[in-house]
């Protein structure tokens, strides 16, 4: 597998977990997955360990291969259970309305990846419930935008009175499927009518349900859980929080030239010295952090803009085209055009 450069995006293990739990959903034997995505079973048993989007995406692109038009997020969405979620999935089962729900998701999206954020929008009579996923590739997306909204449909679902309607229509930005089997696919999980290349990826839902009372309603137990998700909610936070800040300051000032460590720890307020301390303890360094937001900033560009090399090198804080491919070459084990043609036939 091509070596992958640095990223800070990622998602709970607990979704691995879930993968393989389901045994050949994907074609791929458990040792075979793990090994392609670099993990151990000892990592595999840490479920608040995070597992960084970059490894995935190779996988996906493989079962895409393999299996092509197949919707794997809403496979996986099938079987979801609260304990998938860990304590958010336990606290969404003892609150006490579909509300309660949906304020749970949006305050503590930050627990399960941070790849995207739920939004709620109220309008006359219906809830939009929208999820933005700001990472990774289209194929990425994709699969995600399905995996979780299919699972907030199962949940909801089993939350609710079974009398509900949930959700009355499905919006994903995607393109539909190619055959008539695998629009069935969707049917068949929402049972409402499904709308490909929308704005957003949302779930429309009648606002009434909001004040209903759930099936597994334990205030007591929310209460009790609460304390122990807002402690790993700041560990998560406290994780990333000083090179998310050099992340940052760093992408804003690319645009005119490639930033320093000396210019960013002036920015900070803090010696280089300290700077260089804070991203150890992180894990991580100034040049990793750089390499990071300047692979991002490559990535999209080569995805979304048709532009010749050197215009990208320049956009990226590089000096000239071929600096750009040594680069590139050096964290991903290919080059600029290789990369783009790779996108383009998945």
């Amino acid at each position: 597998m091509a070596k992958q450069p640095p990223f800070n995006e990622w998602i709970s293990i607990r979704h691995l977990q879930h993968f393989l739990a389901r045994g050949q959903t994907a074609g791929l034997e458990g040792h075979d997955l793990l090994k392609t995505l670099g993990l151990s079973r000892s990592q595999l048993d840490d479920s608040e360990a995070a597992l960084p989007v970059a490894a995935l995406e190779p996988v996906l692109a493989y079962l895409a291969r393999t299996f092509p038009d197949t919707p794997f997020g809403l496979h996986l969405a099938r079987d979801v259970q609260p304990a998938t979620f860990g304590v958010l999935g336990f606290l969404t089962q003892s609150a006490p309305r579909f509300a309660d729900v949906l304020n749970l998701l949006v305050r503590y999206n930050g627990l399960l990846s941070s790849i995207g954020l739920f939004s709620l929008e109220h309008r006359p009579g219906q809830v939009y419930i929208r999820w933005a996923c700001r990472s990774g590739g289209p194929l990425f997306r994709r699969h995600a935008q399905e995996y979780v909204l299919g699972s907030l449909v199962v949940l909801g679902r089993a939350l609710l009175p079974s009398s509900i309607d949930f959700p009355i229509t499905v919006h994903f930005s995607h393109a539909a499927p190619k055959t008539r089997k695998g629009r069935h696919q969707y049917h068949e999980l929402f049972e409402c009518p499904v709308h490909f290349e929308q704005p957003d990826a949302s779930l429309i839902a009648d606002s009434r349900l909001l004040n209903l009372p759930l099936r597994h309603s334990d205030p007591a137990l929310s209460k009790a859980l609460e304390p122990h998700a807002n402690m790993l909610l700041r560990q998560r936070r406290r994780r990333n929080s000083r090179s998310d800040e050099v992340s940052r300051l760093i992408n804003t000032l690319l645009n005119d030239h490639t930033p320093s460590v000396a210019e960013i720890a002036q920015q900070l307020s803090v010696s280089e010295r300290t700077l260089h301390r804070e991203l150890r303890h992180e894990g991580t360094r100034f040049r990793d952090v750089l390499d990071r937001v300047r692979f991002e900033r490559a990535r999209t560009l080569l995805r979304e803009s048709n532009a010749p090399l050197d215009t990208l090198a320049a956009r990226i804080g590089l000096q000239s085209r071929q600096s750009f491919i040594r680069w590139f070459r050096q964290h991903t084990g290919t080059t600029p055009d290789q990369y783009r043609k790779g996108l383009h036939n998945d």
